[in-house]
């Protein structure tokens, strides 16, 4: 069974696109569930091309455009037209050159 593939989208506070597509090496996420009296944002994990990648290049700018609190929205289809499969918002970054990932929460996460 081959693994689905999926296409992210990241935008800043004010809508404006920062990366479509953001070229990532995987895709990661939980769905977001809602159970009244606790919270559960779901999560979701961007694996960012490793430097010695050759596709490196291509990504360097759009990586370091990401910050924290951009929304990320995950899609199933290539167009990136439908209704994302998973949003939420960046709430880690890579610290070193060991960790190339970027890590978000569910949407609700704004709520909290």
């Amino acid at each position: 069974m081959s693994t689905p593939t999926f296409y992210v989208k990241v935008l800043n506070l004010s809508d404006a696109v920062v990366a479509n597509p953001l070229p990532v090496a995987g895709v990661e996420f939980s769905d977001v569930a809602y159970v009244p009296g606790q919270m559960n944002l779901g999560t979701c994990r961007l694996l960012l091309n490793d430097i010695r990648d050759p596709l490196y290049d291509y990504c360097r700018d759009s990586y370091h455009s990401l910050d924290y609190q951009q929304r990320i929205e995950i899609y199933a289809d290539k167009d990136r037209k439908a209704t994302p499969v998973w949003t939420g918002v960046i709430t880690e970054l890579p610290s070193s050159l060991d960790r190339l990932e970027v890590v978000g929460e569910g949407i609700l996460h704004r709520l909290n």
